[in-house]
Order: structure tokens, then sequence, then C-alpha cells
């Protein structure tokens, strides 16, 4: 069974950094931080600084931690944006050839698809 994992105010989950060696230079900074990011996702990035012990190696600070946070935040921002435009050009080349070789209408028509694995009956109700 999974272990729960309790409750903790801002100020105790900046205690439980601390206590695994964390240098929490700004508590305002951290606690502002921790309000707008979950603890249990902004702790996943401190695992490459644990050491075999479970505590943080020596020098591991929040702001660093935190800087490595908003650059992969922002990282992931510009992939969605550029996987998104991939995914509408996808589209409107996959729709513009069907509609090409079927007809504007050609995904009613059960012709227009492989029998095998296609219920084309279910497609059109859906």
């Amino acid at each position: 069974m999974k272990q729960v994992k309790p409750f903790l105010s801002f100020e105790e989950q900046i205690e439980r950094l601390r206590a695994h060696g964390c240098n929490v230079e700004d508590s305002s900074f951290a606690q502002a931080f921790l309000s707008r990011v979950n603890y249990y996702r902004f702790s996943a990035y401190f695992l490459p600084f644990k050491g075999k012990n479970g505590e943080y190696k020596e020098g591991i600070s929040f702001n660093s931690v935190s800087r490595i946070y908003e650059f992969d935040r922002k990282l992931r921002i510009i992939l969605f944006a550029a996987v998104a435009r991939v995914e509408v050009f996808l589209r409107t080349q996959f729709a513009h050839y069907h509609a090409e070789q079927y007809g504007p209408m050609g995904y009613i028509s059960d012709t227009a698809f492989r029998a095998k694995g296609h219920d084309h009956t279910r497609f059109v109700k859906k």
C-alpha cells in the first residue's frame, strides 16, 4: 500500500527541506514559491542532488533548485507551443489529403477506411 503523505504547512515544507540539508536563504521567497508550486512536485527537482543517505548534497540551495524548476517550466511552454503547431499542421495535412481523395464528406463513407479493425457504423454514430 502506498504511503499517504502528510499535510505540511508552507513553513513545515521549508523546515523539511532544511532538515534534508537544503539551504533556504529567503524564507519569504520560498514560502511564496511553494504557495504556487506543489511541494511534492518541486521536491522531485531535488532528486539529482540527493546523496545515498537521502540528504541533499552540501551547498544545495532553494534558489538554485527553483531556478532549475523555472527553466524547466519555460522550456515546457516553448515545447508545448511547438508541438501544438506541429499537431495543427499534421491534422490539416491529413484532413486535406483525405478530403482530396474521398471528398469533403469522405469520413462518412466506409470505403475510405480499411475494414480490418475499423467499425465504421460505430465511428459514424460517435
